[in-house]
C-alpha cells in the first residue's frame, strides 16, 4: 500500500471521527436534557430600557413580559427568571409558583373541583421588578442582564433566553445656568435688534447627564407667560442669547408689556426618567439704564395665614450695566428718601405704599395687605421702589407679584383597596395616580403609606400606633407616572395577612399652599407565600391586632380574621395545615409559652367547628422562641405577637 493510500485512509478515517463527535453533539444539544439559546427560545421585553428606582414616581418600576412563546413555552415544567448584575452575580430570582391550588370552575369540571384538580403551572404575563434585591435591598446603579430560563413539558428539555440588558440610574442630570449679561435697555421705539453684543441677554449653562437626556426650556415673561420655548437632545449648547426683538414680537409688540423682568427656565430628562431643573430669575428689560432692582427668592406668596409663605421679603439690588449686583454703590449714600409701591397691572391703581428718609433697608416685607389693613384678592401685582438721591428721582422696574391663596387641584386614584402580594400571580400590586394641577407650579408631592393596625386588647404588649411604611416622593413639579406599591416598606419588609393601611397625600405648590388628602383606607388579604422560593410549602402571618381576649380566647375579630383564612384554605385542599401562636418578648418566657398553647387551641377548636377536616389540622404554641423581628420596638412586637398558618403536603405513608 503506497503511503499517499495510507494518508487517503486515515483521513477519511479522522474525518468520518470528527462527523461522528458533531453528531453526537448535536444530539446531546437537541435532547430532552439539553438547554438551547437561539431562535426558537423566547425573548424579554423590558419596559423601559432605563429605570431610577428612587420614589419619584418617574420610571420608578420596570415591567418585564416574555415574547417569542411556543404554545409549549405557555405551560412549562417550571421556569425562573434571573436578574444578574455587572459582576454577573444574582442579585434577584423570580421562581415559578409551585403552590397546589384547586383549579376554578372551568367547562371541563362544571362541578366543584376535586381534590387533586389543580390549577397547572403557567409562564408569567408581566413581572414588575422595583430595583430592590432578594434580601429588599435597592440594588445600586450599574447595568443588570434579565435572563429567562424554562423547563419544557413533558421532559422536554430546557430553553434560556438571550440575556437583556437593563440600566438602573438614580443620578439626576446636573444642570447649572447663571446670566452673565441680565440687562438689556432698549429705548422706546427703537429699530430691531442687530443680534449682536449689547442687543441680548446672555444665558450660559451646563449640564452633566448620559446620551439620551432631554432638555427643555422656556422664557418666561413679566406676566407669567412662556414667550419662547427652546428643546435639545443629547447636549446642551454653553451660551443661548435672548434678543429684544423676539421678545417684542411675543408680546404683540406692545413695548409697555415687553418691559419687565423675565425668567429662564430649564429642566432635563435623562433615558431613566430621572429629572432635574434650573433657573435664572431676574433678567431685566428695561426703556432706560437702571441703577437699581428689587429682587425675592420667590415672587409668589400666599397671605392666608396658615403659617407657609404668609409674607414675601424684596430686597433693594444696586446694578451694574450687566443688570448684576453689586456688593457696595455709591448711590446709597446720596440716597434721601425711598417709596415701595404695590400696583395693580395697569400700574394706575396704589395699593400699598410704604415712604421712608434715606437709603431703603436691606429688605422690605410685605403680608399681602394695602393700605386699608385689607388682604387683596389673588392675581398678579406689580412692585416697584422710587429713590431720590441728590435730587434726581432713580426707579426700578415694575416687577411682578403674584398672590395665590388656593390650595393646588390634586386627586388621587387608587386601583382597588385590597393587595395579597404573596406570589400566586394575583393582585400582587395597587396602582397609584397622583394628578395635581397649580397656576403657580408646584413645588413638591409625597403619598405616604402608613400602618395602621387595630390595637391590641392588651395594649402594654401592641398599643395604637400608626407607622409610616412606604413614601412616594418628587419636587420637579411634574405629574408622577402610575406608580405600583407591592406592599413592601421603604426598607423592603413585606407585608403580612390582614393588615391595614392608610394613604395620604401632600401637594405644595410654589406659593406655599398645601392640597392634603383625606385618609384612604386599604388593607392585605390572607397571604400565603412560599417558605422557600419555587417550593410548594407555605405559611401566613397575622400580626397582632386583637384577635384574642385577656382568657386567650377568640375575640369576635379575631374570629373575623380565621373565616378569611378558611375561605382562603379552601383552594389549597392538597395541604395539611399547622396552626401556630407566637408571641412577643415583652412578659415572662414561661408565661408567653403557656398563652400562645392555649391561642394555638382556641383557634384549632374554632377550625373543626367550621367543619375543617380534623385529619388535616395540627397546632402549636411557639412562645416567643421563633421571632419575626427582632427587638422590643412597637413594631417589632406588632409583628412578633402572631398567629401562622403554615401548610405542608401530607409525607408519603411508609409501609411497614
Amino acid at each position: 500500500m503506497s503511503l499517499s493510500t495510507k494518508r487517503s485512509i486515515l483521513t477519511a478515517r479522522a474525518g468520518r471521527a470528527l462527523a461522528l463527535i458533531a453528531l453526537l453533539i448535536g444530539l446531546l444539544f437537541l435532547s430532552p436534557a439539553a438547554s438551547q439559546t437561539g431562535a426558537s427560545a423566547p425573548g424579554l421585553s423590558l419596559d423601559p430600557g432605563s429605570f431610577s428606582p428612587n420614589g419619584d414616581g418617574v420610571r420608578d418600576f420596570l415591567v418585564v413580559r416574555p415574547t417569542g412563546l411556543r404554545d409549549e413555552f405557555l405551560r412549562p415544567r417550571d421556569w425562573t427568571l434571573e436578574i444578574r448584575s455587572g459582576a454577573n452575580e444574582i442579585v434577584r430570582t423570580f421562581a415559578a409558583d409551585h403552590r397546589r391550588i384547586r383549579a376554578s370552575r372551568a367547562i371541563n369540571n362544571l362541578y366543584l373541583p376535586g381534590s387533586d384538580d389543580l390549577r397547572p403551572l403557567a409562564l408569567f404575563d408581566e413581572i414588575i421588578w422595583d430595583g430592590r434585591d432578594d434580601e429588599g435591598q435597592r440594588v445600586p446603579e450599574g447595568v443588570y442582564q434579565l435572563t429567562l430560563r424554562l423547563q419544557l413539558p413533558d421532559n422536554g428539555g430546557f430553553v434560556e433566553s438571550q440575556p437583556a440588558p437593563v440600566i438602573v440610574d438614580t443620578s439626576a442630570p446636573e444642570l447649572q445656568v447663571s446670566a452673565p449679561i441680565s440687562l438689556l435697555v432698549r429705548a422706546p421705539g427703537s429699530g430691531p435688534s442687530l443680534r449682536a453684543a449689547g442687543e441680548r441677554l446672555e444665558i450660559q449653562q451646563t449640564a452633566r447627564s448620559d446620551a439620551g437626556t432631554r432638555y427643555d426650556a422656556n422664557v418666561v415673561g413679566p406676566r407669567g407667560t412662556p414667550i419662547r420655548e427652546r428643546s435639545w437632545d443629547d447636549s446642551l449648547p454653553e451660551r443661548i442669547f435672548i434678543y429684544w426683538d423676539e421678545i417684542r414680537t411675543e408680546a404683540d409688540e406692545d413695548e409697555s408689556i415687553a418691559y419687565g423682568d423675565y425668567l429662564y427656565r430649564i429642566s432635563a430628562v435623562d433615558r431613566a426618567g430621572n429629572r432635574s431643573q434650573a433657573e435664572v430669575k431676574d433678567l431685566l428689560l428695561a426703556p432706560r439704564d437702571l441703577r437699581m432692582d428689587l429682587r425675592a427668592d420667590e415672587y409668589r406668596f400666599s397671605p392666608n395665614g396658615d403659617g407657609s409663605r404668609d409674607q414675601i421679603q424684596l430686597r433693594p439690588a444696586y446694578i451694574n450695566q450687566a443688570g448684576n449686583a453689586l456688593s457696595r454703590s455709591p448711590l446709597a449714600a446720596t440716597i434721601a428718601e425711598h417709596v415701595l409701591e404695590v400696583v395693580s397691572t395697569d400700574l394706575q391703581t396704589v395699593f400699598y405704599r410704604k415712604r421712608g428718609s434715606g437709603a431703603p433697608p436691606e429688605s422690605f416685607v410685605w403680608d399681602g395687605r394695602d393700605d386699608a389693613g385689607d388682604i387683596l384678592s389673588d392675581g398678579l401685582y406689580f412692585v416697584r421702589l422710587r429713590v431720590t438721591a441728590g435730587g434726581e428721582s432713580i426707579a426700578t422696574l415694575n416687577k411682578s407679584l403674584w398672590i395665590d391663596t388656593a390650595a393646588p387641584d390634586a386627586d388621587l386614584s387608587i386601583s382597588r383597596t385590597s393587595i395579597r402580594p404573596d406570589g400566586d400571580g394575583e393582585e400582587e400590586y395597587l396602582k397609584l395616580k397622583l394628578d395635581f394641577d397649580d397656576p403657580s407650579g408646584i413645588a413638591s408631592w409625597n403619598i405616604r403609606v402608613l400602618l395602621t393596625p387595630t390595637p391590641n386588647a392588651r395594649v402594654d404588649v401592641v398599643g395604637d400606633f400608626r407607622r409610616l411604611y412606604r413614601t412616594f416622593a418628587g419636587t420637579t413639579g411634574t405629574p408622577p407616572d402610575e406608580i405600583y406599591w407591592d406592599g413592601t416598606s421603604d426598607e423592603g419588609i413585606p407585608c403580612e395577612s390582614l393588615e391595614k393601611f392608610t394613604i395620604e397625600y401632600e401637594v405644595r405648590d410654589r406659593a406655599g399652599n398645601l392640597a392634603r388628602s383625606a385618609a384612604r383606607k386599604i388593607g392585605s388579604g390572607v397571604l400565603f407565600r412560599p417558605v422557600s422560593r419555587g417550593r410548594p410549602a407555605l405559611y401566613s402571618r397575622l400580626p397582632a391586632q386583637n384577635y384574642f381576649n385577656e382568657s386567650y380566647g377568640l375575640t369576635d375579630q379575631g374570629e373575623d380574621a380565621l373565616d378569611e383564612v378558611l375561605s382562603r384554605l379552601s383552594r389549597y385542599g392538597s395541604y395539611e395545615v399547622i396552626i401556630e401562636n407566637h408571641s412577643a418578648l415583652p412578659g415572662r418566657e414561661e408565661s408567653n409559652l403557656e398563652k400562645t398553647e392555649q391561642r394555638a387551641r382556641s383557634m384549632y377548636e374554632y377550625f373543626l367547628k367550621q367543619g375543617f377536616p380534623a385529619n388535616r389540622l395540627k397546632y402549636r404554641g411557639h412562645g416567643e422562641a421563633e421571632l419575626a423581628r427582632d427587638g422590643r420596638t412597637e413594631f417589632a412586637s406588632y409583628r412578633n405577637e402572631r398567629i401562622e398558618i403554615r401548610l405542608q403536603l401530607p409525607q408519603p405513608q411508609t409501609q411497614p
